[in-house]
């Protein structure tokens, strides 16, 4: 006898065996057949149907060629911008490098512009101003007379932390002899003496030494020049 099954795994049927006799009239249908798992199981098969397909996988097979890479697709659009993530950490720092060849010298900056001239330190004490010289006369910048011998210093006081008042201007010493200047120069002298006198060729003005200071005499404001 032949049993037929379908690809569900059911036995729809069968053959007779051999006879003489004709074919009879078609029988009702029969109850549904055994599935191909129940046939398994009713063989023999112990497990599930899982386990039992398994059985029925053959050995992987060998790895076909690589088939031709198909064509490009075309680009999509552009996603949305995603939002942007937290900060991470902060790495260690970095071994320091070494250090770079030395660049080649830049070119020289201009000059820059003369700085605001320094406060003038402070003078000591000056002697009584001696009369002035008669001045020259009128003309290209004469020279002028010199000035008198300054008038002896008083006695120095007690130091103390507060300032006294200031003392009386003294007599007006007598006028000195005219005489001539010890330096004649547009710069100021180098190494002057107490009492020296200067006339600056370039502003026509007479100092006199005094204290380790050139004082300018004859002005109604003393100024100062080392």
């Amino acid at each position: 006898m032949v049993i037929r099954v379908n690809v569900r795994g059911k036995i729809t049927g069968g053959s007779g065996g051999a006879g003489g006799g004709g074919n009879g009239d078609t029988g009702p249908t029969g109850p549904s057949g055994l599935s191909a798992y129940e046939i398994a199981v009713f063989s023999g098969f112990s497990g599930s149907v899982e386990e039992w397909l398994d059985s029925l996988r053959g050995a992987e097979g060998v790895t076909g060629p690589q088939g031709p890479t198909g064509p490009e697709g075309v680009t999509g659009p552009q996603g949305l911008i995603g939002d942007t993530g937290p900060q991470g950490l902060k790495g260690d720092t970095g071994d320091v490098g070494p250090t770079g060849a030395t660049g080649e010298r830049g070119l020289e900056g201009a000059s820059g512009s003369q700085g605001v001239q320094g406060e003038i330190g402070p003078i000591g004490p000056v002697g009584p101003t001696g009369v002035s010289g008669p001045a020259g006369p009128t003309g290209p910048t004469g020279a002028q007379g010199l000035l008198g011998p300054t008038g002896a210093t008083g006695v120095a006081g007690q130091n103390s932390t507060v300032a006294g008042p200031t003392g009386a201007v003294g007599p007006t010493g007598p006028q000195g002899d005219i005489g001539k200047f010890t330096y004649v120069s547009d710069t100021a002298p180098l190494d002057p003496t107490e009492g020296d006198s200067w006339f600056n060729s370039s502003n026509a003005r007479i100092y006199v030494f005094y204290d380790g200071f050139w004082i300018e005499a004859v002005t109604s404001t003393n100024t100062s020049t080392q």
